[in-house]
């Protein structure tokens, strides 16, 4: 199943195309699992959670290889490579902290029909792939 979501995801042109690619791996595993639906989604959208993050850390190592190829032909960061890797993963950390706090608000028993961990799921899978749509669009900025 994470091979369909690489597929979708590489596969896709536009924004809009990766970000449609959300849901492949638990759209599949739903119809797969013997789980009733209900039971099913949080097993299966916590594998797609998984699935995303690891697309996540391969854009940002692309986007750190292009920083670094760039550096030699002309610096887009100042005042160095390291000053500007720096700026990468503290933009990634500041990132995650968003997420998290977003995730937390919106797995509140009152904003989850009581549903937490399956509000806290959905929402780390929807949060994790827009970041990983992020760090693409950083790359091909940084690589043009």
């Amino acid at each position: 199943m994470r091979s369909d979501l690489r597929a979708c995801y590489k596969g896709a042109i536009s924004r809009e195309e990766k970000y449609g690619c959300m849901g492949t791996i638990t759209q599949t595993c739903i119809g797969q699992t013997e789980l009733s639906p209900d039971e099913s989604v949080l097993p299966c959208a916590t594998a797609e959670v998984s699935a995303w993050r690891e697309l996540l850390r391969e854009e940002t190592a692309a986007v750190a290889g292009a920083i670094r190829a760039s550096m030699s032909t002309d610096d887009p960061c100042e005042p160095s490579l390291d000053a500007c890797l720096d700026q990468l993963d503290q933009m990634n950390s500041a990132a995650t902290v968003e997420m998290d706090r977003q995730c937390d608000f919106e797995s509140l028993p009152e904003n989850s029909a009581g549903k937490t961990e399956l509000a806290n799921t959905l929402c780390l899978l929807r949060e994790t792939a827009r970041s990983t749509i992020r760090m693409y669009d950083l790359k091909q900025r940084v690589a043009q």
